[in-house]
């Protein structure tokens, strides 16, 4: 799985880039304000597949204008308890065999965490954040 230039879109086929500018993302596909429709700075495609089939709708954030950060966001709010370990099943076949119990994966200067809200409703999904960015 190579995420060096971004996140490729495979059932739209298109590539969301490391470092795009917020004007630029806007133009990719077909993505929706995550929150407020007056907050640009955090972008969703909803119902797509990435990162080797996972069904999910990816969230996209801005620091100084410029995309450095990817959530990956399991589709199943709250679905089952299962989502935690699909997750981390998929992540030990796409990006490699963890080396320990957390769920953390490292390739090539990409970070990649799985994370949980249980805030209001059951929530789980990856953090991609490329580290050459910041």
């Amino acid at each position: 799985m190579d995420l060096s230039k971004g996140l490729y879109i495979e059932n739209h086929k298109f590539l969301i880039p490391w470092e795009i500018f917020e004007d630029e993302a806007w133009e990719i596909g077909n993505p929706a304000p995550t929150s407020s429709s007056n907050d640009r700075t955090r972008i969703t495609w909803k119902n797509v597949v990435c990162l080797n089939g996972f069904k999910c709708d990816v969230c996209v954030w801005f620091e100084r204008s410029k995309l450095y950060k990817f959530l990956v966001v399991h589709p199943n709010l709250a679905e089952n308890d299962g989502q935690i370990l699909e997750m981390v099943i998929h992540g030990d076949r796409v990006f490699g065999k963890r080396k320990s119990d957390d769920y953390f994966w490292s390739v090539d200067g990409i970070e990649i965490t799985i994370h949980c809200d249980e805030r209001f409703v059951a929530a789980y999904w990856y953090e991609i954040a490329n580290s050459f960015i910041r």
